[in-house]
This record gives C-alpha cells, structure tokens and sequence, in this order.
C-alpha cells in the first residue's frame, strides 16, 4: 500500500509507523469500508488523523484492485438481476437469481444465501441502491435493510469458509472414525 519492502519494516525504522496504517486499513476496508470503518477499527486511536483517513482508503483501494473489481462485479449482478428477473452467472459456481420476490445467491456448494422482499431504489448517484427487508440487529424488527458490493462480498466470503470448514470438519470426521475402525481392526 505504501511500497515500502517489507524487510524495511522493523520497529525503530521509521517505516514502522505504516505497519500500524496499513494494519487498521486491512482490516477496516477489505469489504468496501471508508473513514468512518477506519475510525470504528481504531485508526485515530493508531495516530491516524481524519484527514489522512480518505488518501488511506484510496491507497488501499489502489493497491488492491481486484478486491474492488469483486465488489462491483457482486454488486452489478445483484442490481442485474433485480432490473432483469433474470439468472446472473458468476465465476466458480455463483448465481444470483429472484425467487418470489427474493434475491438469492447461490453459493458453490449448492447453499443459498436469501435477501427477502429485494429491489432497487434510485439513489442519490444517479444509481441504484439495493435494498430487502431484513432484521436489525439492534430493535430485532424487520425493516428496510440497504446492501452494496462490498457488504455481499462480505456475505459471500463468510458464506463459503464456513462451507469449506464444515466440508472440512466431515471429512476429519469420517477419516477418525475410519483410522479408529483401522486400529481397532488390527
């Protein structure tokens, strides 16, 4: 982010104080985060200021440019679909199509993630907003909920690890119960 070799990078040399920004920016905006998730995530308490916060987020968004292609990508098949009704097809197994008035993406495993009552409202960049009914986490009523790329991105990678983890959990699973029967054949 600040192309600085990581061997530069030691506490005393003065490159050191980047460790700190590019720690809290790596957390703060991998899933379309701006200032306001740096300062949740602890940038000003890091030393940062507010004004350095936007030239942080535009640093990072630059230094990773295939994770803001992904947020678009996953954003503009979600508003696709919605205009559509029709089935958006991404890459490795992905699919977003509207089911009873309802978003869903289809993950790689076959799972799908559902965004209930979705559609799409114009907003103030003369764009879409995508928006479903959803419970607050705060009142725990359904509401109006607002999504983006960045915030689906999230759904999605969190989505798939745990497909991963539990495909992974059945295959130890079944290889300690098979190691068990093997020892205890013997």
């Amino acid at each position: 982010m600040f192309g600085v070799p990581i061997e530069m990078i030691k506490k005393g040399n003065p490159e050191y104080e980047l460790r700190q920004k590019g720690k809290v920016a790596e957390l703060a905006l991998g899933y379309q985060g701006g200032p306001g998730a740096l300062i949740q995530m602890g940038a000003l308490e890091k030393g940062l200021t507010e004004e350095e916060l936007p030239e942080i987020v535009q640093r990072w968004r630059s230094s990773n440019k295939r994770i803001v292609d992904l947020w678009h990508t996953i954003q503009n098949c979600a508003i696709n679909c919605l205009k559509t009704g029709q089935t958006q097809v991404m890459q490795k197994g992905i699919y977003f199509s509207l089911e009873n008035g309802n978003l869903v993406i289809t993950l790689p495993s076959g799972r799908q993630l559902f965004y209930v009552q979705a559609r799409l409202e114009p907003n103030q960049y003369d764009g879409y907003s995508i928006i479903y009914m959803g419970q607050n986490q705060t009142t725990k009523k359904w509401e109006k909920t607002p999504t983006y790329g960045g915030k689906l991105t999230e759904n999605l990678v969190q989505a798939i690890a745990r497909d991963c983890l539990a495909e992974s959990i059945k295959r130890l699973v079944v290889d300690e119960r098979l190691s068990s029967f093997i020892s205890y054949s013997r």
